[in-house]
């Protein structure tokens, strides 16, 4: 049984990156608005953010990349929780701005 080499270039690792955080920033802008629309206020907005955090990356790794996140992350579990917070500032702008526009500027 042969074992493959698969050389881990940096500069696709990187572009990589750039794609996946760009793709979860506009997404969960999305479901920054929709909290709002929602009305979804304290706590509930935060564990909705993980939620959606989590969802959107469910959603690329089987969508994207297949189930194989190793072949473009070298370390396979920095996928799911190194980003987290890159995330939240885009979803509380959307988050408020909807909320105050559908909830207090009635």
């Amino acid at each position: 049984m042969e074992k493959k080499i698969q050389p881990f270039v940096t500069e696709s690792a990187v572009h990589n990156e750039r794609v996946v955080s760009f793709i979860r920033n506009m997404t969960l802008s999305v479901f920054g608005c929709s909290a709002g629309i929602l009305g979804i206020t304290s706590y509930h907005g935060i564990l909705f953010y993980l939620f959606s955090y989590l969802f959107v990356s469910f959603l690329i790794y089987t969508m994207k990349m297949g189930g194989n996140v190793r072949e473009f992350y070298q370390p396979g579990l920095k996928f799911w929780y190194a980003k987290v917070i890159e995330g939240a500032p885009s979803f509380v702008l959307f988050w408020t701005l909807f909320y105050s526009l559908v909830y207090v500027y009635e």
